[in-house]
């Protein structure tokens, strides 16, 4: 029988990753089609788990409390700490753009418009709460994964009528088209801030963290399933922000609470990482509070109005580019834990074969960015 306190740390690792991520991805599956959306949305998870597992050995194996940039000083040195700052802080500041960009989206579904006002208003909002301190949004981030997730249910069941015979093009693409939307489907499955407190909780218990963390990242993975089939099978055509599209096709009350979730969702979110922003920019850069309060508030919007506004391009380039070099870092580190700490093991040896077809695929994904970006 499972034990209820067992699917705690299952369920918070499953809240962490779904988040924006989950608005890209019928868009993605519509234009690549659904059965090469499946196979890629599987080999991410694989990948995605692996890298949290990695993850997850580094702070079992090492002594004393430290964040991710404590664990790249601590084992690959000064040089690749400070990369791994820079790194995080502009990840976090292009998750922040994409929250903005989104905000408008939910706008639009609960006053049936959106203007700069809207997004003006949820970057205030954000901003403030930021910087008011108040970090206990743990119970509000529950209650809005889980209307989210009962959301999904009800789309679903009203779609599920006309979802079938739904049209499957199987078909082999080319190198470039393979990389390209593996990239938003790592950005909606990434979870590794929430590795290390589920690994913390756990007192470092190798089996209870190891389940947590596989289950958890493939939570997510099964409630996008859902979700994709509900938004491919509602709209025509699929929008880049999915929820557009679904305007005249669902009851408008259902569109209302839709966009009510899905706000606070972006917002409760903006609020976390921006803490995050702070905490990085504090502890580990020394940045006096006026830069830190001027870079947070002011560096998403200005971004924003620079032009930043292509949603599924900026979720690529951070599901791509980002979490491609933080995960070839994570694999670093523990080849370094591996050698120097000895003992308790997630993962055990994993043969160098597979690091090296990781870092390879990495590799290509960051390349295929770039490519992309120029």
């Amino acid at each position: 029988m499972i034990k209820v306190r067992s699917l705690i740390p299952i369920g918070l690792m499953a809240g962490a990753i779904i988040g924006a991520g989950i608005f890209s991805l019928p868009f993605i599956f519509a234009q690549i089609g659904v059965f090469n959306g499946f196979v890629v949305m599987v080999l991410a998870v694989a990948v995605v788990v692996m890298i949290h597992l990695f993850y997850a050995d580094i702070i079992i194996r090492t002594e004393g409390r430290h964040n991710f940039v404590g664990f790249a000083r601590l084992y690959l040195g000064e040089k690749s700490a400070a990369f791994s700052v820079l790194i995080a802080v502009v990840q976090m500041m292009l998750v922040l753009v994409i929250y903005l960009v989104l905000s408008l989206s939910f706008a639009k579904l609960i006053f049936g418009a959106s203007s700069l006002t809207h997004l003006l208003a949820f970057w205030l909002l954000g901003t403030i709460v930021i910087f008011l301190n108040l970090k206990r949004l743990g119970l509000l981030e529950f209650i809005i994964t889980a209307g989210m997730i009962s959301i999904i249910a009800v789309i679903f069941l009203i779609a599920l009528p006309e979802m079938f015979p739904l049209k499957i093009n199987i078909t082999i693409p080319t190198v470039g088209k393979a990389l390209s939307p593996i990239a938003p489907i790592f950005f909606a499955l990434v979870g590794r801030v929430a590795v290390l407190a589920i690994v913390r909780s756990l007192r470092k218990n190798v089996v209870k963290a190891r389940n947590a963390i596989i289950l958890g990242t493939i939570v997510p993975a099964i409630v996008y399933v859902f979700f994709i089939l509900a938004v491919i099978t509602l709209s025509a055509p699929v929008s880049p922000d999915s929820v557009s599209g679904l305007i005249g096709q669902l009851p408008s009350t259902l569109i209302i609470l839709i966009g009510v979730l899905g706000w606070l969702s972006l917002w409760s979110s903006y609020i976390i990482i921006g803490y995050n922003v702070n905490d990085i920019l504090k502890v580990d850069m020394n940045w006096p509070g006026f830069f830190r309060v001027a870079a947070i508030a002011f560096l998403p919007l200005a971004f924003y109005l620079m032009g930043f506004q292509d949603f599924i391009k900026l979720v690529s380039l951070a599901g791509g580019l980002f979490f491609g070099l933080e995960a070839l870092l994570i694999m670093a580190m523990w080849v370094e834990a591996k050698k120097k700490k000895r003992g308790k093991m997630i993962l055990g040896n994993i043969p160098k074969s597979v690091i090296g077809l990781l870092s390879i695929l990495f590799v290509l994904i960051i390349l295929n960015q770039i490519y992309e970006l120029f």
